[in-house]
């Protein structure tokens, strides 16, 4: 079940929330997902097409090539047309210690909340979800809330 992050209500979210200030909208992060087994990655890969992965050890934006094809194939022509192909060959460094360099970095169209806006990611050949960078959420001016996590 979810609640509204401003007043804790069951039958409204923060956007609808009659408590509210005018222009403070905030997004609840509505599931956790946990993954013990081997194929992980590819599990996590699946659960994630069109989505980001908040990654707080993250120092860029970075996402396997797999996911951004299946975002691509998801695009319309207006926000195909909008993608922005850059060179990158930065390293990064994941759970089995193996250094894997990006090959290119793109600027892709996204939807947060009623906000659109631009994404910067760099593109590696892996079975990687988009994770998104510390560095990403704080020009973001997000927020995380630990404190509020209740039962784990």
């Amino acid at each position: 079940m979810t609640k509204c992050n401003v007043c804790q209500s069951i039958n409204h979210w923060a956007d609808q929330c009659p408590d509210r200030e005018k222009d403070d909208v905030s997004y609840l992060v509505h599931e956790l997902v946990l993954h013990s087994e081997d194929n992980a990655l590819q599990s996590l890969l699946s659960e994630t097409w069109n989505s980001a992965v908040l990654d707080t050890g993250a120092t860029n934006n970075v996402c396997g090539d797999k996911w951004f094809i299946e975002l691509k194939n998801s695009l319309n022509e207006s926000q195909l047309s909008r993608i922005e192909y850059l060179q990158s060959h930065k390293p990064f460094r994941f759970g089995d210690g193996n250094v894997v360099f990006s090959n290119k970095a793109v600027k892709i169209p996204v939807t947060i909340g009623k906000t659109n806006l631009m994404i910067q990611t760099n593109v590696v050949k892996s079975n990687l979800p988009l994770l998104l960078s510390s560095a990403a959420m704080k020009k973001g001016k997000m927020t995380l809330n630990f404190d509020s996590v209740h039962n784990l």
